[in-house]
């Protein structure tokens, strides 16, 4: 089981003043993007826990009814393809 203590912790350890949960959206916003790229440069091993939370929430948005009408649109190529040679 994930320690989801240590995301929290981490959270907090940006150099942004305040708790994450009473932070501004742009200041909340500005330590994610800390916490992003540090999770995901070099993969360190104590952001796992973080990896997999947001692999989770990212796949469960997919799976929604939202995330798959809006987001994964299939879109067919373009008008027909029509060679430039004649083939005889």
């Amino acid at each position: 089981m994930t320690d989801y203590t240590v995301l929290v912790d981490d959270l907090g350890d940006f150099n942004v003043v305040g708790d994450f949960v009473t932070l501004s959206p742009d200041a909340s916003e500005q330590r994610l993007v800390l916490l992003d790229g540090e999770a995901f440069d070099g993969r360190p091993i104590h952001y796992s826990g973080y990896r997999s939370l947001k692999g989770l929430i990212t796949q469960a948005y997919f799976a929604s009814e939202d995330g798959a009408l809006q987001e994964q649109k299939w879109v067919a190529v373009p008008g027909r393809w029509d060679p430039c040679i004649e083939i005889q």
